[in-house]
C-alpha cells in the first residue's frame, strides 16, 4: 500500500511539472514576436496607412518587418526611371529618364529601427550636382535582406538661371540589400511642402511618383559605380531640365 500511494504521488508530481512546463512553453510562444511581418510604433505614427496604400497602389514595394539587414553605404541609382506617378496632367511618360541620385545611408540602429540618408541629384551627362536633401527623420522596416526605409528629406534644387528652391517630401526607398548595392531598387517621391513653388518647378502636394533603377541594382560605392557615372562630355548634352530632377 506505501509503495502504490508513493508512486502516485510522483506519478501526480510528475503530471504537475508536465503541466507547469507545457504552460510556460504556451506563453513563451505566445509571447515570442513575428518580427518578419508589421511595422514599428513609429512608422505607423510617422507614415498613415492610407499612404502605404497609395505608395502600394502606385507600385511601390513595401517591406514590411523589425528585422532590417544593415544598409549604410554610399549607393547610386542610375539610370533613374519613372515607373508610375499620380500627378494630375503629368508632363512626362512613364518610362521617362530623370537625373541620377546618389543615396547615403548612415547611423542605422536597429534597436530604434531609425537610419539616415542624404541624397544628391546629379547630372548624368556632366556630373554636376544639382539637387541636395538632407534627412530630417528616418525608419527601416524589413527582415532578412529586404528592407524599406522612410525619409523626410528637406530638399534644395540648383536652377540654371542660378536660383533655389526648396522642398519637403517624404522619401521611400526599397530593395533587397547584396554585397554589391541594392537589388530590385525601387524609390518614391511624395511631396509634403513646396514653400509656395515659386518657381513652379515642383509636383502638386500630396501627389506622388516612383522611380526604379532601370537596371534593377543601385551599386554600392566600389561595385560598379564608376561604370554606371562614367560622364559624357558633351556640349550639346550637357544640359538637363531642372524638372528632370524629381
Amino acid at each position: 500500500m506505501k509503495t502504490t500511494t508513493f508512486k502516485t504521488i510522483r506519478l501526480r508530481n510528475y503530471l504537475v511539472l508536465l503541466a507547469t512546463v507545457l504552460i510556460l512553453f504556451s506563453c513563451k510562444k505566445e509571447e515570442e514576436e513575428d518580427l518578419s511581418t508589421g511595422f514599428s510604433d513609429d512608422i505607423e505614427n510617422f507614415v498613415p496607412d492610407s499612404t502605404i496604400q497609395a505608395l502600394r497602389d502606385l507600385g511601390m514595394a513595401i517591406n514590411e518587418g523589425k528585422e532590417p539587414p544593415m544598409l549604410e553605404g554610399t549607393y547610386l541609382a542610375s539610370p533613374y526611371v519613372m515607373v508610375s506617378s499620380n500627378v494630375p496632367n503629368e508632363s512626362y511618360d512613364i518610362g521617362e529618364r530623370f537625373v541620377d541620385y546618389k543615396h547615403y545611408l548612415k547611423n542605422q540602429n536597429n534597436e530604434t529601427l531609425t537610419i539616415e540618408m542624404d541624397r544628391e541629384g546629379i547630372n548624368y551627362y556632366s556630373g554636376a550636382i544639382i539637387s541636395k536633401s538632407t534627412g530630417n527623420g528616418a525608419f527601416i522596416s524589413g527582415y532578412n535582406d529586404d528592407f524599406t526605409a522612410f525619409i523626410i528629406l528637406e530638399g534644395e534644387r540648383y536652377l540654371s538661371e542660378g536660383d533655389t528652391s526648396y522642398s519637403l517630401t517624404l522619401h521611400v526607398i526599397s530593395g533587397t540589400i547584396a554585397q554589391e548595392g541594392i537589388q530590385e531598387f525601387q524609390s518614391a517621391l511624395l511631396m509634403l511642402d513646396d514653400y509656395g513653388d515659386e518657381f513652379d518647378h515642383y509636383i502638386p502636394v500630396n501627389t506622388g511618383r516612383v522611380f526604379h533603377d532601370e537596371d534593377s541594382i543601385a551599386y554600392r560605392e566600389g561595385f560598379g559605380m564608376s561604370k554606371k557615372a562614367t560622364f559624357i562630355y558633351d556640349e550639346k548634352l550637357m544640359s538637363i531640365p531642372s524638372s528632370l530632377s524629381e
